[in-house]
């Protein structure tokens, strides 16, 4: 966001560039709350969702903040590209503009991570349930909403599916940790379907 630097006491003159951001941000959060959150949700997934991750600007109290960087996450869903979230975000910026043309703003895709789907009939996700069932553990099939290198595998025609111990509530806490029987039981399983994967192939 690009504001224009002044005096603080030269409101005829200074552009605040955080107050745009916090228009814009205003903008994406209506976003969220009356266009993603009505949307059909994926059945294993849950819906898709934005929320803003970093933010800073600014120079100084008695100033007019010249610029402000905004990053936001977008988690996307199987078969929404990262061009529509872009799309989204700047369709939101143009409609902060129409009301203060005298802000401007780039507004940027830093990277994006496709999501990902395995289909539950898949063999590996059926392999793993036998395995699950076979070591005396609930089999389950759930949603993973955190991103991971199956992805990439799954995007390379790679059927991938994530498993193993610890608690994806912990991840990025500021203790992150795993029962150790949890890791002794995931090995288990684990050797259990690499045995069962190479007699059936």
């Amino acid at each position: 966001m690009r504001g224009r630097a002044a005096h603080g006491s030269r409101y005829d003159l200074g552009v605040d560039a955080i107050t745009g951001a916090g228009l814009l941000l205003a903008e994406l959060d209506a976003y969220q709350r009356d266009v993603l959150a009505r949307r059909a949700e994926h059945p294993l997934l849950g819906r898709a969702s934005l929320h803003a991750s970093l933010i800073e600007g600014g120079s100084g109290v008695s100033t007019y903040a010249e610029r402000c960087a905004l990053t936001i996450e977008r988690r996307t869903l199987p078969g929404e590209r990262a061009a529509d979230a872009l799309a989204e975000a700047r369709d939101a910026w143009s409609r902060v503009r129409s009301r203060r043309p005298e802000l401007a703003a780039d507004v940027e895709l830093g990277f994006a991570q496709p999501a990902s789907e395995v289909a539950t009939g898949a063999p590996v996700v059926r392999s793993l349930g036998s395995a699950l069932a076979a070591r005396g553990e609930p089999v389950r099939v759930a949603g993973m909403t955190a991103w991971t290198d199956a992805a990439l595998l799954n995007a390379a025609g790679v059927p991938a599916v994530c498993f193993g111990p610890g608690d994806i509530g912990l991840a990025h806490a500021a203790e992150e940790w795993v029962e150790t029987g949890e890791i002794e039981r995931a090995t288990a399983v684990l050797s259990e379907l690499v045995t069962r994967w190479c007699r059936a192939t």
